[in-house]
């Protein structure tokens, strides 16, 4: 078994910088995408599964780096942003933390400073470290989930799922820290906009912890008040 190389967008319209990154996270270990407009990083981020986002706050005539970090906090839930600009400002940073940017780094960076930044927080927001790549699968404790098919087998016996069921547990394992908001289950999953009166996302979860909870108590999915859920793997 071999853990998942995480996979890093670099949104950057200074060429040289971009390759410089690029080589460097590659030469680390890390999968690398590039762009450097937003129109380009939103379709990579909606046909990819990304785990950080580097964005560059001033790409010209391409987009602002704010409107990136704000699509991926609506539409890839799966994604971290970071920003890396050389405007050094405090309303700046609390503006694109508030959009939904976890870190704002600063220009002048050494590639190594960045480079260990990026190694310490993916270690971090990486799901539990039960969670394995094992050839096509997701493998955790006596559980195997086939990235393919989305099937789940408990010690090699196929677990019936639903197809929603399914969804929701892969998000979950491929999430970072396992967590996921209920408006993301909502629309992602359920594909409906989320009302405060509907218990939809609730039955979904509570189906899914029974099933778990027949088979195992290694596994289990807790409510964050006011936030959603998160899959924990003891």
């Amino acid at each position: 078994m071999v853990t998942l190389s995480p996979h890093l967008l670099v949104v950057e319209d200074d060429l040289i910088w971009q390759h410089a990154v690029e080589r460097t996270m590659a030469n680390q270990g890390w999968f690398v995408s590039c762009s450097s407009d937003l129109r380009a990083s939103e379709k990579i981020l909606k046909n990819e599964k990304i785990d950080l986002c580097l964005v560059d706050l001033n790409l010209d005539h391409a987009g602002h780096g704010f409107d990136l970090v704000n699509f991926i906090s609506r539409h890839a839930p799966h994604t971290q942003s970071i920003i890396l600009s050389g405007i050094d400002d405090d309303e700046e940073k609390i503006k694109g933390l508030k959009l939904g940017a976890i870190d704002y780094l600063t220009k002048p960076i050494s590639l190594k400073e960045l480079a260990l930044r990026l190694d310490r927080l993916i270690n971090h927001l990486s799901p539990n470290a039960a969670v394995k790549v094992c050839e096509n699968s997701i493998c955790f404790k006596n559980f195997r989930f086939n990235k393919s098919t989305y099937e789940l087998f408990y010690q090699e016996r196929a677990i019936h799922l639903t197809d929603n069921e399914k969804l929701l547990l892969f998000y979950f394992l491929t999430a970072p820290q396992g967590k996921l908001k209920r408006e993301v289950i909502s629309e992602k999953i359920l594909k409906k906009t989320l009302h405060p009166a509907d218990r939809a996302v609730d039955m979904l979860i509570s189906h899914l912890r029974q099933k778990f909870s027949f088979l195992t108590q290694q596994v289990v999915i807790k409510s964050l008040r006011g936030v959603g859920y998160q899959l924990f793997i003891n």
